[in-house]
């Protein structure tokens, strides 16, 4: 992955702050480039952080953990789980 994003070895993300948005790796791996390309055109608002994952996690404060670690805690952090949103209704 490129655009911008580095990867978070440890929490084993791709994170660019700049677009305020983070995919876990398995949901880069596992999804198709057209997911790929409707989560990246998603404008975020800069109050928030948008983090896609291809499972919920079991705890979603990691979330938290993580801006803290970007050193951007006052993000509110949204969590996608590989669903691309088509016209109201969700697909994967």
């Amino acid at each position: 992955m490129s655009r911008g994003f580095t990867l978070m070895r440890h929490r084993m993300l791709w994170i660019n702050r700049d677009l305020r948005i983070a995919f876990s790796y398995e949901a880069a791996r596992d999804h198709g480039a057209g997911w790929l390309t409707h989560a990246l055109a998603e404008r975020v608002p800069e109050t928030d952080f948008v983090f896609h994952f291809s499972q919920v996690p079991a705890n979603t404060q990691v979330c938290r953990e993580i801006l803290n670690e970007l050193a951007m805690p006052y993000l509110t952090p949204y969590v996608r789980v590989g669903a691309l949103r088509v016209g109201g209704a969700e697909r994967d």
